[in-house]
Order: structure tokens, then sequence, then C-alpha cells
């Protein structure tokens, strides 16, 4: 069975429009074991290394009966890796196997403030599914969840709103099956735009001299800064996404004159992964790690299938605050450093 689910994991990691760095989870239930991803632990790795902790199940269904969301399990194999932030919302789940991926052809919907309809048109009665509304991951979220779950327990899929989707099923072949459909029935096509290439390149380059920060090499995340659009949506639609915030920060730094950026890099927080020079290029800090490249790369995924003109809803200023500053995210962030 492991085997099967580290194969899955793999498949499903190779395409970055379901599973990005080392956000997504994958649990499944044997006898009185729940094996889950590890927090920080990547999908990516099924195959290469241990990443899936076993926890007691048992004890975990009954913190969940006793309505206790915020229990916090450990592993029984007594080693560093921590259960993943998520874990009770896999054992609200009643199926063998579930999912929770940011799918960004789901997230493409559930960032926009008017989609509820266009959802329920697009799925139709061909799922048993909820639309939850954005909540802090762990405790609150797993209560929200667990509210549905006890009106409807024959639930298959739950679409979280600024969140991603969790689903299950009783096998893996039927896991793999659900997440084909999904992604067929939600598909939303991108909104086509050509990378410009960098303008006047010597001249950035001496400016970035000592800063600390390079231009960026993939020429794709380019169209932040050179589509009018795009840019304006760095400014106004940002946080859009618990993980988007942890890994990328609360705020985009966004430059619109060159002539500005040696003043702006003295004042800027020198945690900052991500410079966007408005009409120049990305540029990113020296050593910028590849769970910080791909958050950047599903933000733009997600930003290029919105409508012209659609607003998105994004965290609030306390959301983010809870985030940031959440235990929880610091380790899994110390984890994927």
């Amino acid at each position: 069975m492991k085997k099967n689910v580290k194969s899955f994991c793999s498949k499903i990691s190779a395409d970055p429009l379901l599973v990005q760095g080392a956000g997504g989870n994958v649990s499944w239930k044997d006898g009185e074991i729940l094996w889950i991803k590890a927090s920080g632990m990547w999908l990516a790795e099924a195959e290469l290394k241990e990443i899936f902790v076993p926890v007691s199940l048992s004890m975990l269904e009954d913190a969940l009966l006793h309505r206790d969301y915020a229990f916090s399990s450990s592993s029984l194999d007594r080693h560093n890796l921590r259960p993943s932030i998520e874990t009770m919302l896999h054992v609200i789940m009643p199926q063998k196997f579930v999912v929770h991926l940011h799918m960004v052809n789901a997230v493409a919907w559930l960032v926009r403030s008017e989609s509820d309809a266009e959802i329920a048109e697009a799925l139709g009665n061909d799922f048993s599914w909820v639309l939850v509304d954005y909540h802090m991951p762990g405790a609150d979220l797993a209560k929200a969840v667990h509210s549905q779950l006890l009106s409807n327990s024959s639930l298959q899929l739950v679409l979280l709103k600024n969140h991603g989707v969790l689903f299950g099923a009783d096998s893996i072949d039927k896991v793999e099956n659900l997440l084909d459909k999904l992604t067929e029935y939600l598909n939303t096509n991108p909104r086509l735009i050509d990378t410009v290439a960098i303008a006047h390149l010597e001249n950035l380059l001496m400016l970035l001299k000592d800063s600390g920060y390079e231009l960026c090499p993939n020429e794709y995340l380019n169209k932040l800064v050179c589509d009018p659009i795009l840019y304006e949506r760095l400014q106004d639609s940002w946080a859009i996404c618990p993980d988007h915030v942890v890994f990328l920060g609360p705020k985009a730094a966004c430059v619109d004159d060159p002539k500005d950026l040696p003043h702006y890099l003295k004042t800027l927080d020198p945690e900052t992964p991500f410079i966007f020079l408005k009409e120049y290029g990305v540029l990113q800090m020296h050593g910028v790690n590849r769970a910080k490249l791909e958050q950047l790369i599903f933000y733009l995924n997600v930003a290029l299938r919105q409508p012209i003109g659609c607003p998105m809803n994004c965290l609030r200023s306390d959301e983010i605050s809870r985030l940031i500053e959440w235990d929880a995210e610091i380790y899994r962030q110390y984890i994927n450093r």
C-alpha cells in the first residue's frame, strides 16, 4: 500500500499545477494508524526518502469525538519529524486515502470574490462536494470542515476558499480517477502573455551590484512585471493563500522606477525573497530556495487564470499576522530554509 501511495505522490508532484514545493498532503489509514506526510516534507521526495510518519488514529478520533480540533499528535516512530499541521483534516475525512492539494485550477476559482455559482455550475451533481469559507489552517479549519461532514458524511470533496482542495476515496485508483475528473471539470485556461526580454540589462546589473539580489533566471516570472494587469495584482491582490504568505511574505515588494531601486534596497526587509521591478524584471535574493520559487510560480499561474477585471479575495491583515506568527508555520519554514 505504501509503495502505491509513494508512486502516486511522485506522479502528481511532477505537475506544478497540482503540487508546489512542500505544499499539499497525502494520508492513508491502516488499522489503528494514520500515515501522513510530515510537516515541511515534499511529496516529490516520497520515493527518495521517508516523508510519512505514523500517528495514533484512535487518539485522534477520540480528540475529534471531544471536539478537540487543536489536539497535537506526535509520531509513533519517535523521530524528529512532525506530523502535518493539517493532520486532523485527514482524520475528519472518512475515506481510507485522503489528499489535500493546492490545485492551481481549483484555487483560481477559490480566490475570486464571486465564484460560488460558477463553481456549482462547473461541478454540477457529479461530485458529493461542499464549499468552505477561508479559515486559519489547523484547528479553525478542521472545525469548519468537520461541521460540514457532520451534516453530510458522504462528502468526498471539500473546496477550501483561498486554500485548496481536500478529497478522499477508498483506493488509490479511485483517488486518481477523482483527481482527473476534478481537474477536467475545473480546468481554466491561462491568459496568454508573451514573455518580454529584460529591458536595459546592463544598467540593471549595475544597480544590483553588491545589493544581495540578482535577476531571476526564470523568464516565465517576468510576466508579473511586464504585464500591467499582473503588476497591478501584485499590489492589490497578493496574499491569496496561506502558503503564499508564509513563504513569500505579507506584501509584494514592487518598484515602479529603477531610479528608486537603490534607496528602496536600503529600506527593504533583508529577508524579502523577490523584488518586482516594473517593466524590467523580477529580482531574487541571492540563494533564494526552490520552495519560494515554486510558490511564486504558483501565484503567477493563479493570477493568469483570472478574468480581466475580476476582483480577488485576499487574506485580511489579522489573518496574515496569525499565519506569520504561528509556531507551526515557523517550523515549516525552518525545514524548507
